[in-house]
């Protein structure tokens, strides 16, 4: 007996036409109603069976001090490690090395006597040429993309100054925050350019494996996570939740949770969920794996730990049991 489903193409296509007609109405309902189980289911299936297949593209969109409460989080976990133990920090995608100095200037800022060094990774010659030389403008981005705004967007007149001097209409990174910095060209998919980069106490690989088809993503994590100490720290963000509970939960990873809700949905651009394919999933607790799911920050297990009954641990890595 042949199969009466219908094409994934026609399925998509019958999607945009809901879409069409339901988004109007998701817009301007309430917030109480968008909380309901009816609608959330909605989203999910929307977001999961259409939203999530469009708009594949890459970028190097960054900015400055993105995520100022997950900066926050990482120095805390450096601090209660052993700030007097030099740390290698690594950035993947790290398009024009705003994420990676962000770090820096954090860790050192905080830390006066940590000695950090850091190495940031893109396949772009372009992106890896504007990280190294360091320089910004107020009024375009450093590696030119339709859209894209500059580095420093929504940074404060305050904070300007700490990280940058003026050079002409540009801005330089300090040279304490550069100092110990090296940047690659590389293909983070390739794993004998993973196995060129070493082992790091923090991973950033943020914003660059979401454009990428599932299979190809959860390759790719499960590369990065190899390039993270044990004991140390992955930050990952920008990804199918999907794909990286996946990897996450084969690896054993141990998500971190405290302040789970600010660094989740922190950083501009992420609204517009189920109809934007980068916008947040609303954080739904009812989940199992809720903590893996909406966490961003993850610690690798040691050799020898072995799988635990132990879903979270907190700012602190000590070990948190669900409830």
């Amino acid at each position: 007996m042949g199969s009466h489903s219908l094409p994934i193409s026609t399925v998509r296509f019958l999607l945009r036409g809901v879409a069409h007609f339901a988004r109007p109405v998701w817009e301007t309902s309430p917030p109480e109603r968008l909380a309901s189980t009816a609608y959330r289911w909605f989203g999910t299936f929307i977001y999961r069976h259409y939203v999530r297949y469009q708009d594949r593209v890459q970028s190097h969109y960054t900015r400055f001090l993105r995520n100022q409460p997950q900066l926050n989080q990482l120095v805390s976990l450096v601090k209660e490690a052993s700030p007097l133990t030099p740390i290698s920090v690594a950035s993947i995608g790290c398009s024009s090395g705003a994420e990676l100095y962000s770090l820096l200037w954090a860790l050192r800022s905080s830390i006066p006597s940590l000695i950090v060094t850091g190495v940031g990774v893109d396949i772009s010659p372009e992106a890896i040429a504007s990280a190294q030389a360091a320089l910004y403008r107020a009024s375009a981005p450093a590696v030119k993309m339709p859209h894209d705004e500059s580095e420093l967007a929504d940074l404060s007149e305050d904070v300007i100054p700490r990280l940058f001097a003026p050079r002409g209409d540009e801005f330089i990174v300090h040279d304490w925050i550069r100092a110990g910095c090296k940047w690659v060209v590389g293909d983070i998919c390739d794993s004998s350019a993973v196995a060129n980069l070493g082992t790091h106490d923090v991973v950033l690989a943020n914003n660059f494996l979401g454009p990428m088809d599932d299979a190809q993503a959860a390759a790719c994590l499960t590369g990065i996570v190899g390039l993270v100490k044990p004991g140390g720290y992955l930050v990952v963000d920008g990804v199918d939740l999907n794909v990286k509970c996946k990897v996450i939960r084969r690896l054993n990873l141990k998500p971190i949770t405290h302040d789970l809700d600010a660094i989740y949905s922190a950083g501009p651009h992420k609204g517009g969920w189920p109809w934007i394919r980068w916008g947040l999933e609303p954080i739904n607790r009812s989940r199992r794996d809720w903590q893996i799911r909406y966490s961003t920050i993850f610690k690798v297990v040691p050799p020898g730990a072995g799988k635990q009954a132990i879903h979270s641990v907190d700012n602190k890595g000590r070990s948190l049991r669900d409830g």
